[in-house]
């Protein structure tokens, strides 16, 4: 069952991407008949593709390190500004050794280096003209399908991982290190029902100033977490603060461990 709030305060408007970024002085030219300008295209693109899914996959690792299941999910939050390398996600899970059957509150987070011009200079310090443009033929790709084709899984994209793992940016706090992180279902039960039937008088809160970047918050509350109902909530909903300060509240406990 799914219940979903969406109290759109703003429009959906993402901040605008920066110009693409003009191929290198090692992608002029051709290779093997492919405009490098097109090559170069298709190499960035995969390079950004292998940071997104190293992202993906740290952060699964870090809810289930090796030894180690998922039990149950807890709450999760996105942040997304529309922009590749701002999207990050954070979210708990009740996991479980395999080895003893012991079981802990995890609380994980996973993004990027925010910086694009990073991942473009290090797709520039492994490009290989000529390698790439045997793949793409050795795929069946020829120089006159390459324009506009993003989606080429490059082999030697796995040279790049060593360059991304530390543009990673990623934190897990076990309860067993900081007993607040077992401790989220108690700041969110102590607060206000959440509206389900449509925005609030109250829910604008203060005016949010006329900033460039439209941050994009999604919060998702497994009811299972609480050990109840198969119920789940989402909030989606575009620059709202009090979303942000939801989160907040539920993870306070986490920022007060640390300090």
């Amino acid at each position: 069952m799914l219940v979903a709030l969406a109290a759109v305060l703003l429009g959906h408007v993402a901040s605008p991407p920066p110009p693409p970024n003009p191929a290198p002085a090692v992608a002029q030219g051709e290779f093997d008949g492919y405009a490098g300008r097109e090559l170069w295209d298709a190499w960035l693109s995969w390079v950004r593709v292998r940071a997104i899914e190293q992202r993906t996959a740290a952060f699964d690792a870090l809810g289930a390190p090796e030894g180690w299941w998922v039990y149950r999910d807890g709450p999760s939050f996105e942040q997304d500004s529309g922009r590749w390398t701002e999207y990050s996600l954070a979210g708990y899970v009740y996991a479980c050794r395999r080895d003893d059957g012991s079981c802990e509150w995890i609380f994980r987070s996973a993004g990027l280096q925010r910086d694009q011009q990073v991942y473009a200079d290090l797709a520039e310090s492994r490009f290989d003209g000529t390698a790439l443009a045997a793949e793409l033929r050795a795929g069946g790709i020829l120089p006159s399908d390459l324009a506009g084709h993003a989606g080429f899984r490059f082999e030697s994209g796995a040279q790049i991982d060593d360059l991304i793992e530390p543009l990673l940016r990623l934190r897990q706090v076990r309860e067993t290190d900081c007993p607040a992180v077992g401790q989220w279902q108690a700041p969110l039960a102590e607060m206000p029902p959440l509206p389900l039937n449509g925005e609030r008088a109250d829910a604008r809160g203060p005016q949010t100033p006329p900033i460039p970047i439209h941050i994009r918050y999604t919060l998702d509350i497994p009811m299972t977490a609480f050990g109840g109902a198969d119920v789940h909530v989402r909030i989606d909903d575009v620059r709202n603060a009090q979303l942000w300060t939801l989160w907040q509240t539920i993870t306070a406990g986490i920022e007060a461990c640390e300090d």
